[in-house]
C-alpha cells in the first residue's frame, strides 16, 4: 500500500498530528510545520537547480544536516557557485581592479536573479500547484530571495513563524567543500506511516559556515549601526556560542587556511570599508560590536525565546556575550 503524504492530509488530520507531537516533542505546532516546508522546500529546490552548483548552508544546515545547534531555523540560505555562473570569471588573478570585481560582483548578482526567476521560481511553483497545502511562490524584485507561500494549519498570521520558508540566493561564493546529506522533518521518525520531504542535498561543510559567521559578526560589530536594528540577527551569535564548543567550532579553530580562504572570498565579493576582513587575520577579529549594539541583539534574542525557538533550555545572552568574549581572545592569539 503507498504510503501517504502528510502534506496531502485534509487540514484537520495534519493539525491532529501536529497537536500530538509538539506536546510529546515540546515544540510548537506552528515549528513542526515549517519544518515540513523547510524540507519541502530543499528537496524542490535541488530538483529545480539544473545544471548549476549548489550548497545549502547557514544555520538551517547546522540544525538540520549537522545536528550541531539546539534551535529551530526557519530560512533556507543557498550559495550558487560563481564559476557555474560565469566560468570565464577568475576574481583572484593578479592585477584584477577594484572595479572590475565591482562589476564582476553586479553581472553574478544579474545572472543569479535570471536563474532564480527564470528557472527557479517557475519550478518551485508547479511543484507547489500539485502540493495541495501551498498558495504561492514569490520572488524579490533582484531575484536573490524567494518566499514559499504555504497555508499554515497550526497558527494564524503575524506571529514569530512566519507561514513562509525563505530562500536566499547568493552567487558570490563557493560551494566547497560540501557533503551530501539526507534531510527529513523531525515529525518523520514520530509518524512513520506516512510520507515526509526527504531531499538529498550538498551541504556546506559546517567549518566554513562556522567561519562565514564569525566573520560575518566581525563586519556587523565594526558597522556603525548593526544592520536592520538587529532584528533576527542574534541567532548568529548564539550559533557560534554553541560551535565554539562543539567538535565543529574546534576543527575549525584548527583550520586557519580555511579562515583564510574565507577572507579571500569576502575582500573580493563582499568588499567594504568599515568591515576590515583582513584584520581578522592579524589578531583584531571582533566579534561584539558595541554597547549600543549588544542590546540591540539581546532584545532579538528575548524574541527568540519568547517564541520556543530553542530545543530545551537557552542560556542567557549575557552568557552568549561572555563566551564570544573569549572566542575572540582565542582567535586572535592564533587559535
Amino acid at each position: 500500500m503507498t504510503e501517504k503524504a502528510f502534506l496531502e492530509l485534509p487540514d484537520d488530520e495534519r493539525l491532529k498530528i501536529l497537536n500530538a507531537m509538539s506536546a510529546e516533542l515540546g515544540r510548537g505546532a506552528d515549528i513542526l510545520e515549517k519544518d515540513v516546508w523547510v524540507c519541502w522546500a530543499l528537496e524542490h529546490l535541488w530538483a529545480a537547480r539544473g545544471d548549476v552548483r549548489m550548497a545549502f548552508k547557514g544555520g538551517t544546515s547546522l540544525s538540520k544536516a549537522y545536528r550541531a545547534i539546539e534551535r529551530f531555523s526557519e530560512d533556507i540560505d543557498v550559495t550558487i557557485d560563481y564559476r557555474s555562473l560565469c566560468p570565464e570569471l577568475n576574481p583572484f588573478a593578479k592585477g584584477v581592479s577594484r572595479t572590475k570585481l565591482k562589476k564582476a560582483g553586479e553581472r553574478l548578482k544579474e545572472r543569479v536573479g535570471a536563474r532564480v526567476r527564470d528557472t527557479i521560481v517557475p519550478r518551485l511553483q508547479a511543484a507547489l500547484d500539485t502540493s495541495g497545502s501551498g498558495t504561492h511562490v514569490e520572488a524579490s524584485d533582484d531575484g536573490e530571495s524567494v518566499r514559499i507561500y504555504y497555508r499554515s494549519v497550526s497558527g494564524g498570521p503575524g506571529g514569530y513563524i512566519a507561514d513562509s520558508v525563505l530562500l536566499e540566493f547568493g552567487g558570490r561564493n563557493t560551494t566547497e567543500p560540501n557533503v551530501i546529506h539526507a534531510l527529513t522533518p523531525d515529525l518523520a521518525q514520530k509518524v512513520p506511516k506516512l510520507r515526509f520531504p526527504s531531499p538529498k542535498v550538498n551541504v556546506l561543510c559546517a567549518k566554513r559556515t562556522f567561519w562565514e559567521k564569525a566573520t560575518m559578526m566581525h563586519a556587523e560589530s565594526n558597522r556603525e549601526r548593526l544592520r536592520e536594528n538587529a532584528n533576527r540577527l542574534s541567532r548568529h551569535w548564539y550559533d557560534v556560542y554553541v560551535l565554539s564548543d562543539h567538535h565543529v567550532g574546534k576543527q575549525a579553530l584548527a583550520d586557519r587556511a580555511l579562515l583564510e580562504d574565507v577572507i579571500r572570498h569576502k575582500e573580493v565579493f563582499f568588499h567594504a570599508s568599515y568591515a576590515s576582513y583582513e584584520a581578522c587575520l592579524e589578531g583584531c577579529m571582533r566579534l561584539l560590536p558595541e554597547a549600543e549594539g549588544c542590546r540591540a541583539l539581546a532584545r532579538d534574542y528575548e524574541e527568540m525565546q519568547k517564541a520556543g525557538m530553542f530545543y530545551g533550555a537557552s542560556p542567557t545572552f549575557d552568557r552568549i556575550v561572555e563566551r564570544i568574549t573569549e572566542l575572540q581572545t582565542t582567535i586572535n592569539a592564533g587559535g
